[in-house]
């Protein structure tokens, strides 16, 4: 069986490292697995790059600003939104043609167009990991309910039009894959429920759940004492760690974070990586470390192995790959009990579940998490490891998508597991 994934952006990416590590482990599994990304200059066995190096960064930027041309009669800068107008003809390449199931990932950045996928003529496997699937065109729809009914007015785009943009990418997306056959996979229940009650997947067979995966012998606890002494931490401080790509990002909850920061005593050491409001940090006179960006899991494993908590505040998300990421380093998360980190831990076994979108519940839970007595703490850290290595695994992940693939080439159907099941 021969599988080809297929994802928007370059394996140095943080989602482009998910999808190699399931490739991974599909290998370990005896599928035969190749990937194909956008952008980068990978040599790994089996993965290969559809614009190489700086000449095909510039090529396909090119197309992405084409495609982004009818945002500019909105009135919104730089909406959470995409078009899927214009993408790549990858039909043409060998891989494509062995392949027997085509898995898609994230496939924006003009990777794919609406049209492309419609014409996929193999069976589709497509990971969900955000809602642009199944929006008018954005990624996270926050309060926006209408890509359950009919797209307009879209709020990301600043909208007064009906029929507007998302009107016409929502047809497009219904027309282009009504009859496509289709294996819909979302990383959560909550993504999930969305798919299953979007206007554009509601003839198509309900999505199934298949979490993300961690490498958990790349993402694993290094000696803690050296990652507090890296970090600039002392015996005294609780480390109080946040992060991802862009902390900006509207729907990462940051100004909820920033709201609890304030509520937290003087002995709070706050560390954050990915793209930071800095300026925003500095108002509240706190005390911190910007690590920046972090590309590699030793970096990381010593972020999280520093921090005595990680926080997710996350208002929408998909999944949330840095809460397994941190729990695969023993530390414990606090997060809003909502979206798709609702799922990844139990409530004051792993963690803490504030109430969703309150930043007060947020640092409450932060200060439970922090003054938990050392015998209770470190039952927790051992906790939050063996939690990921049963549930979120690259072995155990592969395993669930190579009974999904063999089920669609014998033509039979794979049942969901249950919610027991999956914890």
């Amino acid at each position: 069986m021969k599988v080809l994934h297929i994802a928007g952006e370059s394996g140095a990416s943080g989602a482009g490292r998910g999808v190699l590590w399931l490739h991974q482990g599909l290998i370990n599994t005896a599928i035969d697995s190749k990937v194909l990304f956008q952008f980068g200059d990978s040599c790994d066995a089996g993965v290969q790059a559809l614009h190489p190096g700086l000449a095909g960064r510039a090529k396909q930027s090119l197309i992405s600003r084409t495609n982004a041309l009818p945002l500019k009669r909105y009135a919104a800068k730089n909406p959470l939104f995409t078009n899927g107008w214009l993408g790549n003809d990858v039909t043409r390449l060998q891989v494509y043609k062995d392949a027997d199931i085509i898995h898609l990932h994230w496939i924006n950045r003009s990777m794919l167009s609406t049209g492309f996928i419609g014409k996929i003529k193999k069976p589709v496997v497509w990971t969900l990991r955000d809602m642009w699937p199944l929006t008018g065109g954005c990624h996270y729809s926050l309060d926006c309910q209408r890509y359950k009914s009919t797209c307009h007015t879209c709020p990301q785009l600043q909208s007064t039009l009906n029929p507007d943009l998302s009107t016409r990418n929502q047809n497009a997306k219904c027309n282009s894959w009504n009859k496509q056959d289709i294996h819909l996979i979302a990383i959560s229940e909550w993504i999930k429920q969305c798919t299953d009650e979007s206007t554009i997947f509601k003839d198509h067979q309900a999505a199934k759940v298949i979490p993300n995966c961690v490498d958990t012998e790349h993402y694993a606890p290094v000696n803690r004492q050296s990652a507090r002494r890296w970090l600039g931490a002392s015996d005294t401080d609780k480390v109080v760690l946040c992060g991802a790509q862009n902390l900006n990002s509207v729907y990462k909850g940051f100004d909820k974070f920033l709201e609890a920061a304030a509520k937290l005593g003087s002995s709070v050491l706050f560390a954050f990586f990915g793209r930071l409001d800095e300026d925003a940090v500095k108002r509240l006179g706190i005390r911190y470390k910007n690590l920046g960006f972090l590309s590699s899991s030793e970096e990381l494993s010593k972020a999280y192995t520093a921090a005595d908590v990680f926080v997710a505040p996350s208002l929408q998300e998909a999944f949330g790959k840095t809460l397994i990421e941190s729990m695969a380093c023993e530390t414990p998360v606090v997060c809003f009990d909502a979206t798709g980190p609702r799922d990844i831990i139990d409530h004051k076994v792993h963690g803490y579940k504030a109430v969703a979108a309150d930043a007060t519940d947020l640092a409450a839970g932060i200060e439970w998490v922090t003054n938990l007595p050392a015998p209770q703490i470190a039952a927790m850290r051992v906790a939050c490891r063996q939690h990921v290595i049963e549930r979120f695994s690259t072995s155990v992940v592969a395993e669930q998508y190579a009974s999904l693939y063999t089920s669609i080439m014998q033509g039979t159907t794979l049942p969901s597991p249950s919610k027991a099941e999956q914890h």
